[in-house]
């Protein structure tokens, strides 16, 4: 069987179970699936042999082959339960799912929202992480769900349609960190399962007595944003209805707080000299860190010994091999052909393409032109080449009392050639009126 024909039968056998799932009722629907469940753990040889693998890593010598036999089948059995749930997220209500779920602990949640911070949900491939994320949608969080974008077209616009039918945003993982770090900022949720091991950026900590490799991204953007993590996972219970346990990690939100998670996170111990060579365990020597962490960070950008841009930094990372450099608590000045200043920018954290000098500043972004004009967004780039600053992102533009606001940018950096894409509207104190796109 060709490759594609494979895609297409998978697509059509998930699409035919989402179908079947929709209109047959719970108690069938569990008998149905879980039974399915029970043919994958018989047929799928690799899988089965995975989860008996890791059952014998972390139980061995506590329970018999039979009994950790028994424990795989029932996990497998229990996947086919959790899929029938998670296809019919589109059609649960918020009254249905108060009455299939109990939930421990969303007063934590509530907490970090009143004090306009985000929330990063962490969870894993524990439990109906689906239904996790419809429940939290549901009962009205505005939750932004980062998922792995699948290689089938088709089965992808799938899995995407029903988390939206639920009222989740979907954000692709790989193009994602522009969207997560903004809706954090906005004081809204993002779900993350982290627990598969990949090849990003990664610690080892131990998991039930085993060094796992663990992905750090969530906590270097609850670094960044002062966003709470909070650990959360979907469990059945005995009677087949759910238990949402919600516990907390705090990630402080002031600024001093950020920076020492993320030199946590990063593993590095700092002797406080800048650019000092760091000493790293043997367990650490594999995990892709900076080459070089710098406090108090200059950066000159040239071209034909004319400066474009200058940066300070509170804080340098410097990766080699990839050619990037991120900092924190970046001011940008840009320079004219004279070496004028042109404007300031600041924003909380950038990142710097050495091979094509582009710029991405993120997070509480305002750009000052030297003429007092002030343009406020979250996301923004320089793009060496073309000589502009642009934006995806809503935009508030400022010129004494004048006020211009939209969504999209395209400009020069000293603002004074820019386009606004779409949804523009001006308000112009002078003349007391408001003008909008047609």
């Amino acid at each position: 069987m060709s490759k594609s024909l494979r895609k297409f039968a998978t697509f059509l056998m998930i699409k035919t179970l989402v179908t079947l799932a929709s209109i047959l009722p719970r108690r069938a629907g569990h008998a149905l699936f879980g039974g399915l469940g029970a043919v994958a753990y018989r047929c799928l040889k690799r899988s089965r042999k995975v989860a008996l693998a890791n059952l014998h890593l972390v139980y061995d010598g506590k329970h018999t082959d039979r009994e950790l036999r028994d424990i795989a089948r029932e996990a497998f059995k229990n996947l086919g339960k959790f899929a029938y749930d998670a296809a019919r997220i589109g059609k649960y209500t918020p009254k249905s799912l108060e009455r299939m779920v109990e939930v421990v602990g969303l007063d934590r949640v509530d907490r970090v929202l009143s004090e306009g911070r985000g929330v990063i949900v962490l969870a894993g491939h524990i439990g109906n992480w689906e239904l996790l994320g419809a429940y939290l949608a549901l009962r009205g969080y505005p939750l932004n769900a980062l998922a792995t974008r699948v290689s089938d077209r088709r089965l992808d616009d799938l899995l995407v349609g029903l988390r939206r039918s639920a009222g989740m945003t979907v954000l692709e993982r790989s193009r994602s960190l522009l969207g997560a770090f903004r809706c954090l900022k906005q004081g809204e949720l993002l779900g993350v399962l982290i627990d598969q091991d990949t090849s990003v950026e990664s610690v080892l900590v131990d998991f039930l007595g085993h060094p796992a490799k663990t992905p750090v991204g969530v906590v270097k953007l609850a670094a960044g944003t002062g966003a709470a993590v909070v650990p959360m996972a979907m469990l059945m219970t005995p009677d087949g209805r759910y238990r949402l346990e919600i516990k907390e990690i705090g990630i402080g939100g002031d600024v001093r707080m950020r920076r020492i998670c993320l030199a946590v996170v990063l593993g590095l111990v700092l002797a406080g000299c800048a650019g000092e060579e760091v000493e790293r365990s043997p367990a650490a020597r594999d995990r892709p860190l900076p080459d070089q962490v710098i406090s108090g960070f200059s950066l000159t950008e040239t071209t034909m010994g004319v400066k474009d841009w200058h940066m300070d930094a509170d804080k340098a990372y410097i990766y080699e091999k990839r050619n990037i450099l991120e900092a924190e608590a970046i001011e940008v000045t840009f320079f004219g052909p004279a070496g004028e200043v042109r404007s300031v920018l600041k924003a909380d954290y950038g990142e710097i393409n050495r091979g094509s000098d582009d710029m991405e500043a993120i997070g509480s972004v305002v750009v000052t032109s030297s003429d007092g004009v002030i343009l406020e967004t979250e996301t923004l780039r320089w793009e060496s080449e073309l000589r502009k600053i642009m934006s995806e992102d809503s935009v508030r533009i400022v010129s004494g009392e004048d006020v211009l606001t939209g969504w999209g940018f395209r400009g020069d950096p000293d603002l004074g050639s820019f386009r606004i894409l779409r949804d523009m509207k001006a308000t112009i104190k002078a003349k007391e009126s408001v003008a909008e796109d047609g």
